[in-house]
């Protein structure tokens, strides 16, 4: 199950989620599978300029209060639940509230947690024991897969986290997507959105939350490309005010919104912050419709490439023109020394360099080292050649 909450600054997204988490505990009371809410909040992610980086803060995070659940007793849940009341509050209050929040934290305290523990406990064995220690992610899949044995399913309540850059935030969704699709937990996100109006594809509805807590739906599943397609024309049409005399394929085509959900690993949010961006772009060179150079991370990869391509010689460019046309090539290449004017050594000179920085990979067959163009390069230098033809020279 997935829940999206979207809305905007100060809409109450993280009010909703400890919603959320109560109504996790009171539904838990009944039924063979109890829910264990984990309410994970990442502030910190604002402050992360790589995916790796926002990936071992989100971990780090989720682990911290996993822990801190885990050890949970009624004398630690009433002093937290205190330490949070403001101090202008009577003590009678202040006791009748650190009362009733333990009144609904009682299946949690006595079915829930011990469980929990456990599945902490088998987990952190199993970190221990591996050598060299695995990353916290896996301790993290341990835990809940150790729970899910036990008939306890965590509920992760993920508050804060697109606070994070926009680019970043959709490389770690794409590198985590595994994290945010498997079953054996309920994720609940909390998500920045822009005006409030409903999105609908097949599986599900996200619509933004004023602290409407009714408006809560369902998300089996990350849409796929035709639903994503959906997502972004409804989009379109809305904006346009006159949907009847409108063809958004006229904006967007296909392909490149095919290329958009990839990037964006299918999350909603994400995929409308790149449209966004992308349709900026496209408006900035007065374009009517999108074309590939309009994606901010393509246009991001071809002033990447364009500058190291500034830095090689001669000889490299002719290199990388043979590399680009042919599946492996050897230092002991006669043409290319030929068309590179450089000596067999010189050439296996400058295989090497390359490989090293990732345009080229190598391999052996037989005697021989062979070296072929890797496919992010390629894909790059091919889109690059389309815009600038003499970039090889």
């Amino acid at each position: 199950m997935r829940l999206q909450v979207v809305g905007g600054k100060g809409y109450g997204k993280s009010t909703l989620l400890n919603a959320v988490a109560r109504q996790v505990l009171k539904q838990s009371a009944s039924g063979i599978t109890k829910l264990l809410p984990v309410y994970c909040q990442v502030s910190e992610s604002m402050y992360k300029r790589e995916p790796k980086e926002l990936s071992e803060l989100f971990y780090n995070k989720m682990w911290e209060e996993i822990s801190a659940l885990s050890g949970f007793t009624v004398k630690s849940l009433k002093e937290r639940v205190l330490s949070r009341i403001p101090s202008d509050v009577s003590k009678d209050v202040a006791e009748a509230t650190a009362s009733a929040a333990i009144g609904i934290y009682n299946p949690l305290l006595s079915v829930i947690i011990p469980i929990a523990k456990r599945a902490l406990e088998a987990a952190w064995r199993k970190y221990q024991s591996i050598k060299p220690s695995p990353s916290l992610s896996t301790l993290v899949e341990d835990f809940i897969e150790n729970a899910s044995a036990n008939h306890v399913k965590p509920v992760l309540l993920i508050d804060e986290l697109d606070k994070a850059d926009s680019q970043v935030l959709i490389s770690f969704f794409a590198a985590e997507r595994r994290f945010f699709e498997s079953e054996n937990r309920i994720i609940v996100l909390a998500t920045s959105g822009g005006i409030a109006e409903q999105i609908e594809y097949a599986g599900g509805v996200v619509r933004e939350i004023h602290r409407e807590f009714e408006h809560l739906f369902r998300m089996d599943r990350l849409p796929n490309v035709t639903e994503a397609t959906q997502i972004v024309y409804k989009r379109l049409i809305w904006a346009a005010h006159d949907g009847t005399s409108f063809e958004p394929t006229t904006i967007f085509p296909s392909e490149i919104i095919e290329r958009l959900h990839y990037v964006s690993g299918g999350i909603p949010s994400a995929l409308m912050q790149i449209c966004f961006q992308t349709l900026e772009n496209a408006i900035q060179t007065g374009a009517r419709s999108v074309r590939i150079e309009h994606l901010p991370f393509f246009v991001e990869e071809m002033n990447n490439a364009e500058r190291y391509l500034a830095t090689l010689g001669a000889s490299h460019k002719k290199v990388l023109k043979f590399a680009l046309s042919n599946y492996g090539i050897t230092a002991s290449d006669l043409e290319i020394q030929k068309q590179a004017r450089v000596t067999r050594s010189r050439l296996a000179q400058i295989l090497g360099v390359l490989s090293k920085k990732g345009v080229l990979t190598g391999y052996k067959e037989g005697l021989y080292k062979y070296y072929k163009m890797t496919e992010y390069w390629k894909g790059v230098l091919q889109q690059l050649l389309r815009i600038n033809p003499k970039a090889l020279d």
